[in-house]
């Protein structure tokens, strides 16, 4: 059963790229034909051609139909479903093929070959034919049997490769942890936008990042620095997983990365430059560690702290002034002796201020964040949208600190 899979996954090299555009329908009747790019109770941003981003009250819509909707009922359905269940995987597999979620419909028919190999349904709709010898598939024009696609699996150049509407995932791991973790992409993708996304007003991206899984590490290039299991190629826009037994903080926060790069580039979103060092580690650790993974179902539980790192950080007999945090370059953060406390210091920090006193520097904090996005990312930047001197914050951080350790 699973050797039918991993020989038909290299096969789906279609990508989940939108072909229909979204729709939003006014209250008046009109119909705008777009690219729903924000919601909130309040309103609905679009571009409609061009890169002009325009909005509309949200009292004056009375529908909105777009690929991020869809993802989003189709991850809800997909969580509630019988993964056992032949038939609730293929009525999901049609309806999201309806709506243009390509990739997640072909995901699923595969995902129905594993629990039935002779499915006539899920071969059809996968591009199959069958003869003489029995179910075939079309690769590059030829149809080939499966002992003819045996050969294709091994070597990393010929790996599965399944679209999702967001991303291209390649791997030659296990065919079952490869149908997750396009689940699980998707999923931690909507998780940010809730959170990160809607706090900041931040669009969804219009390339398609991949995620590269290697089973082996003697198959995966040399990571950037000694040690890294797991990282974020900005040239490339890939995650590098190497090795499946990669630490899973470190897979999911080259994920955040990826998800902070698109999501704060876009041109038409008025966002210039990039984060500074230590914003960018910070909520990439702090978002990362509150995801609870769960492979195909991954949860986020937000406000607990990683306790073991308040740990270390109240341990420090003389911790970094926020002032060095906030100012300290990317060598700071990728080499020398501090790099590990650089770190350290800007999660608990981020923590700090997204959750201090249930949350009172939180609107300040992400205030800091749009505005340092723009250039505006030194310490006296900070210190004056915080509306505190340093000195105190430091004071307040390090109670802070001890007290999630229980120092």
């Amino acid at each position: 059963m699973l050797r039918l899979t991993t020989l038909l996954l290299p096969l789906l090299l279609s990508t989940g790229s939108q072909e229909k555009p979204d729709t939003v329908v006014l209250k008046s009747g009109k119909e705008i034909e777009c690219r729903v790019l924000f919601e909130d109770d309040s309103k609905v941003a679009y571009r409609e051609g061009g890169r002009r981003v325009k909005e509309v009250a949200r009292e004056e819509v009375a529908e909105v139909h777009s690929i991020e909707g869809y993802m989003r009922t189709f991850l809800a359905r997909f969580a509630a479903l019988d993964r056992s269940d032949v038939a609730a995987l293929s009525d999901l597999a049609l309806w999201a093929e309806s709506v243009d979620l390509h990739g997640e419909a072909r995901n699923l028919w595969v995902r129905v070959l594993t629990l039935d190999p002779e499915n006539e349904q899920a071969w059809t709709e996968l591009g199959g034919s069958k003869g003489r010898k029995g179910w075939r598939l079309r690769v590059r024009g030829r149809y080939k049997t499966l002992e003819e696609l045996r050969e294709r699996v091994a070597d990393w150049k010929t790996a599965m490769e399944l679209p999702t509407a967001h991303y291209l995932i390649r791997t030659n791991a296990d065919p079952r942890l490869a149908l997750d973790a396009a689940i699980d992409a998707e999923r931690i993708h909507q998780m940010y936008y809730d959170t990160v996304g809607r706090a900041l007003e931040l669009y969804p991206f219009e390339e398609t990042p991949e995620l590269h899984v290697y089973a082996a590490t003697d198959d995966a290039p040399r990571p950037p620095q000694p040690g890294w299991s797991a990282w974020y190629e900005r040239i490339g826009n890939t995650v590098m997983v190497r090795g499946l037994d990669a630490p899973p903080h470190e897979i999911r926060k080259a994920f955040v990365y990826l998800l902070l790069t698109n999501s704060f580039r876009l041109p038409e979103a008025n966002h210039e430059g990039q984060l500074p060092e230590w914003a960018r580690e910070g909520i990439a650790n702090a978002f990362a560690f509150a995801l609870r993974p769960s492979p195909g179902a991954v949860e986020m539980e937000t406000g607990v702290p990683h306790v073991e790192w308040f740990a270390q950080q109240a341990a420090d007999p003389e911790p970094l002034p926020i002032k060095r945090v906030i100012d300290g370059g990317r060598g700071a953060f990728r080499t020398g002796d501090d790099e590990a406390r650089y770190v350290r210091q800007s999660y608990t920090l981020a923590f700090f201020l997204l959750n201090h006193e249930g949350g009172e520097y939180r609107g300040k904090f992400l205030e800091y964040m749009k505005s340092a996005f723009g250039g505006k990312g030194a310490a006296s930047h900070f210190e004056r949208i915080l509306g505190v001197e340093l000195g105190d914050l430091d004071r307040e951080y390090a109670a802070f600190v001890r007290r999630i350790a229980g120092a």
